[in-house]
């Protein structure tokens, strides 16, 4: 039996295609990495427990997650750290309880009691002969535990933290029909096949070989959320392997998992992962940027590090300028707070990344006191400007003066010639000054 276990559970409650919004105030702004995490690593205890929770909701795709924690002693307790990582998905609502009968003190979000598990707890029991297919069972051992896939149970993950291992597994389940579609770049063939594959009662299991992670993972993840998605699996091999052969022990040890997504990559299975960025370290470097690290939190303003420009490698049209000082626009203002979105200024997603600074006040290569406008990324200690939005500074401005003329000079130029079309010997009345302007 388990030293310690998390008896994890969701509720029969299906996801559907329903518009999820991520409103301001709900959610808390956090920066995520996606990256490969095999399914046996050492891992600090807050990864592993993110890596675990994505993977049983990522195999469940239900939207309540249920989960018992049977505490012995004054071990650490995980349930308020699941409690956390589930704040972060939208849809999933957490039913997290700890049975102990240690004394504890109230924790948010957590029920505390003496939980006994009966088949009328309407949970799935930690005795494996209850065990529901989509069920998990989590399980604290010592470092030195060992375990092997036994016939009624399989091992997803095994990670291990200096003081302990945790190991997640499920009840094996019944085998089925199984079809396979590979999938290939260079024609779509398989398209079909997979279409009649999915509206048959057989789990279907798309793979693809030696190639890299280009929309296989997020195809199989958009089939999973159609109705009767769920049968649908992803084996996506990044090494040199042999050929896909479920007879083979390599991928039958594997399929008989039953997991969504399984992924082999620099020698071990895994899976992709979001986990949270670590702490941005200061650094010295030759080029930064000034942006939000978190739209909405104009505090986040920070200075983050960039790639070096190669003056030798910009297009024609393309000057480096060695930036003096950048003037924040309204626009910047109300991208930064989270106003109006960065798909309304572009759809391109790179240049999504940092939209903030669209005028600059600085040198160019030649020493030439210039200013001028981009599209955006003007904060910065280096600027590509464009030539044909580039203008010498007359030399009773200073730089701090000229970083803001470009653009309020601009948008009276196309307010007054190209949106109104003025034509010459026209008065244009500014009342609140009490002034005429006249174009001869």
């Amino acid at each position: 039996m388990p030293k310690k276990s998390l008896v994890l559970n969701v509720s029969d409650q299906k996801l559907d295609n329903t518009n999820v919004l991520l409103l301001e105030g709900n959610l808390v702004n956090f920066l995520e990495k996606y990256e490969f995490v095999p399914n046996q690593e050492w891992l600090d205890l807050t990864q592993l427990m993110r890596v675990n929770i994505q993977i049983i909701l990522e195999n469940s795709l239900e939207t309540q997650f249920k989960a018992v924690e049977l505490l012995e002693g004054s071990d650490e307790i995980l349930s308020p750290l699941v409690c956390k990582m589930l704040d972060d998905v939208p849809v999933v609502t957490p039913d997290l309880t700890v049975s102990t009968k240690t004394d504890l003190d109230p924790i948010t979000g957590v029920k505390i009691e003496q939980f006994v598990l009966t088949p009328e707890s309407n949970l799935l029991l930690i005795f494996l002969n209850s065990l529901q297919p989509k069920g998990f069972v989590l399980t604290r051992e010592e470092v030195e535990f060992e375990i092997s896939d036994l016939d009624h149970i399989k091992i997803v993950t095994e990670y291990q933290t200096a003081k302990e291992k945790l190991i997640l597994f499920k009840k094996s389940e019944e085998k089925i029909e199984t079809k396979f579609v590979e999938v290939l770049s260079n024609n779509s063939e398989w398209l079909s096949q997979l279409q009649n594959f999915v509206k048959s009662v057989a789990n279907v299991v798309v793979y693809g070989q030696k190639r890299v992670s280009d929309g296989l993972i997020g195809l199989v993840n958009c089939l999973r959320r159609e109705p009767g998605g769920h049968k649908v699996k992803c084996f996506l091999m990044m090494d040199e392997v042999p050929d896909f052969d479920p007879r083979l022990p390599f991928y039958g040890d594997q399929l008989r998992k039953n997991l969504a997504i399984n992924i082999y990559k620099s020698g071990k299975w895994g899976t992709y992962r979001h986990l949270l960025l670590e702490e941005l370290q200061e650094v010295e470097c030759e080029h930064c940027f000034g942006d939000v690290s978190a739209k909405g939190d104009l505090s986040s303003m920070r200075w983050l590090e960039g790639q070096p420009i190669d003056e030798s490698r910009l297009p024609e049209t393309k000057v480096l300028i060695y930036n003096y000082y950048s003037a924040l626009n309204f626009r910047d203002i109300m991208l930064a707070s989270g106003r109006i979105s960065a798909e309304a200024i572009t759809s391109d997603r790179i240049e999504q990344e940092c939209l903030i600074g669209i005028e600059f006040a600085g040198l160019d290569s030649n020493g030439r006191r210039v200013m001028g406008m981009i599209d955006n990324r003007a904060i910065a200690t280096h600027v590509r400007g464009d030539s044909r939005f580039l203008w010498v500074v007359p030399g009773s401005w200073s730089l701090e003066e000229a970083a803001t003329i470009p653009v309020v000079y601009s948008t009276v130029m196309y307010a007054l010639l190209l949106a109104v079309d003025l034509k010459p010997k026209s008065t244009v009345s500014t009342p609140l000054q009490g002034e005429s302007v006249s174009r001869h």
